[in-house]
């Protein structure tokens, strides 16, 4: 695909996002049953959701890099939220899991989501919605968790920290407080 029509389509995306946001939140405000406005808010969430998803897979990397990390970092967070309490039916009907299959069992795949998911219950709220996505299999959603945690990476660096891959690397080779 290129450069021109990706763009294209992630301004679509976002663009889309805004108006479904700020018409939704119109429409709340308009409704007096609490029970529909709840459905309705939760309809309108998961859509803004997806939409701010989706887009991650059209940003232009050289831009997105020239964007405050922590303008990065709240935006996607802010998506997060939209989610928060959801259940995993509820995330399976905006996302479905990938249909990819690991006959090794060292790959996350469609099984091992469906474990993850079992243990947690199909029906119970998600609190931490970051920690279930990093363990969900979807495209979309794996490219949203990457461009997150390299979000979290440039502001950490930015304060004069290291990036969370490397805070990885380094305790898990035992080099964390000089130890080897």
């Amino acid at each position: 695909m290129n450069q021109s029509k990706t763009q294209k389509l992630f301004y679509l995306y976002a663009n889309r996002k805004i108006k479904v946001g700020h018409d939704g939140y119109i429409e709340l405000n308009a409704i007096l049953d609490d029970d529909y406005r709840m459905k309705r808010g939760q309809e309108i969430f998961a859509t803004i959701f997806f939409l701010g998803v989706k887009s991650h897979r059209y940003v232009n990397r050289a831009k997105w890099k020239n964007i405050p990390p922590m303008l990065r970092f709240k935006a996607m967070e802010e998506d997060l939220t939209m989610v928060e309490g959801f259940t995993p039916r509820q995330i399976m009907t905006i996302f479905p899991i990938d249909k990819v299959y690991d006959k090794t069992g060292e790959v996350k795949d469609y099984f091992s989501t469906m474990d993850m998911i079992k243990q947690h219950g199909l029906d119970t709220p998600i609190h931490d919605v970051f920690e279930f996505l990093i363990n969900y299999m979807n495209k979309d959603i794996r490219i949203f968790c990457v461009d997150m945690i390299t979000a979290l990476s440039d502001l950490k660096r930015e304060q004069g920290g290291t990036g969370v891959l490397e805070d990885l690397l380094v305790q898990g080779d035992g080099y964390q407080n000089g130890e080897k």
